[in-house]
């Protein structure tokens, strides 16, 4: 599979609140191959306020969309520092030959071995709406992997911030029924998800490595 044979191969969705930033992200795209020939862009506006909830815009978006991939990324992302489109299209096809039963492909995530794996850079990383694409996956019957794509996440916060704490509790209180009782774990914390009221207490993260506990979702890496 080659980049000419990618047309319209690709949906990239975003939900921007800064259309500024979210300009300087299409612009690093395109200089990463990621054009209009291959791709077909979304964005959900949020510049004027908080019309679109990102998690329904992302199961919007992989309803809607006609193109076999869907790309979820934020406005704040440089692909022109990473090898580009060849990359991902060359590590889809790794996927389709190897793992055919996948169905989410991130740049970082945790293995099996507690070790984490990360191809970007991300000063401050700190958003769960992966961590529900994998989940769902999960529940499936799906498999998620990271692959080896780079590129600068020019992020912003922390979980310490309120913010963070407030997506976290949406998260446990979508997932909390699904689970007797089990621990989530992502780069940056792991959590609890549980459907007794003892254990599913939202204050409670816990920062990624404090702990060698079992991942819901594994990532091996390819």
């Amino acid at each position: 599979m080659t980049t000419k044979e990618a047309a319209k191969l690709f949906c990239v969705m975003t939900v921007a609140n800064d259309l500024v930033q979210y300009g300087e992200m299409r612009r690093s795209l395109a200089k990463s191959g990621f054009t209009e020939d291959c791709c077909r862009f979304v964005l959900f506006d949020n510049s004027s306020g908080n019309a679109h909830e990102p998690y329904s815009a992302i199961n919007r978006t992989l309803n809607e969309a006609a193109e076999p991939y869907v790309i979820a990324c934020h406005q704040d992302i440089l692909p022109d520092q990473g090898p580009g489109i060849d990359q991902l299209v060359a590590q889809i096809a790794l996927l389709n030959a190897k793992h055919s039963n996948w169905a989410v492909a991130g740049n970082c995530g945790g293995k099996s071995n507690f070790s984490e794996i990360y191809h970007l850079h991300d000063p401050n990383g700190f958003h769960l709406y992966a961590a529900d694409l994998c989940l769902h996956a999960a529940e499936c019957g799906k498999q998620s992997f990271v692959i080896g794509f780079y590129f600068m996440h020019l992020s912003g916060s922390n979980i310490d911030s309120d913010h963070f704490k407030a997506g976290l509790r949406e998260l446990q209180q979508h997932w909390n029924p699904t689970f007797a009782v089990s621990l989530a774990r992502t780069p940056c914390i792991f959590f609890y998800l549980s459907r007794s009221a003892w254990s599913a207490r939202a204050e409670a993260p816990y920062e990624a490595g404090a702990s060698r506990l079992q991942s819901l979702a594994r990532a091996p890496k390819v």
